[in-house]
C-alpha cells in the first residue's frame, strides 16, 4: 500500500519564532486505490498550500506522478480547486537509504524536526532503522523514506535549514 505524505507545510502557529526556530510537521495517509491516494495528495498539497509534490521516480515513479496530475485533473473538473495544475518535483535514489536519512538525522539532533500526535508507525520505523535493516526481514521502511525525501525537500527549497 502505498504512503502519501504531505510534508511542504510550516508551523507558524508561533508568531515569536525566528527563521532558524522554525519546525515543520509531516501529514502521512494510509490509502488504497489509486484514485483515493491521488486525490489524497493533491487535497494536502492544497490544504497546506505546498509549493510542490515530492514524487520518487526508482520504482514506479511515473505511475505515481501521473496518477497525481490525474487526480488535480479530476479534483479542478468537480470544481474543488481553481487549477488543475500541480508541481511534481520528481526525485531519483542515487544512494542508499541510510546514507539519505543521515543528514535528516543531524536535524533532529538539532531539535529543528517536530512530529503531531499519530505518526506512531513513522517513528516506530525510524526507532528501529539502521545501517543492518535487512528488507527481507524487516520490510521496506516506507514511511522513514517518504519523511527523509519530504525534510530533504524542505530543508533545500522552503527554509534552506543547513542539514550538515
Amino acid at each position: 500500500m502505498p504512503q502519501v505524505v504531505c510534508s511542504a507545510c510550516e508551523d507558524t502557529a508561533d508568531e515569536r519564532r525566528t527563521d532558524h526556530e522554525r519546525r515543520h510537521h509531516i501529514r502521512f495517509h494510509r490509502v488504497v486505490a489509486r484514485i483515493q491516494w491521488g486525490e489524497a495528495v493533491v487535497r494536502c498539497h492544497d490544504d497546506y498550500d505546498a509549493d510542490d509534490v515530492v514524487v520518487e521516480v526508482n520504482f514506479g515513479g511515473d505511475m505515481a506522478t501521473e496518477v497525481v496530475k490525474q487526480a488535480a485533473e479530476r479534483v479542478h473538473q468537480r470544481g474543488e480547486r481553481e487549477s488543475n495544475l500541480i508541481r511534481i518535483k520528481e526525485v531519483s535514489a542515487s544512494r542508499g537509504k541510510a546514507m539519505r536519512a543521515e543528514p535528516i538525522s543531524l536535524l533532529y539532533e538539532k531539535q529543528r524536526v517536530l512530529h503531531r500526535r499519530g505518526l506512531d508507525q513513522l517513528e516506530g520505523e525510524m526507532m528501529a532503522f539502521s545501517r543492518e535493516w535487512d528488507r527481507a526481514v524487516d520490510g521496506s521502511p516506507n514511511r522513514l523514506d517518504a519523511m527523509v525525501w519530504g525534510l530533504t525537500r524542505l530543508s533545500k527549497v522552503i527554509t534552506q535549514i543547513p542539514i550538515a
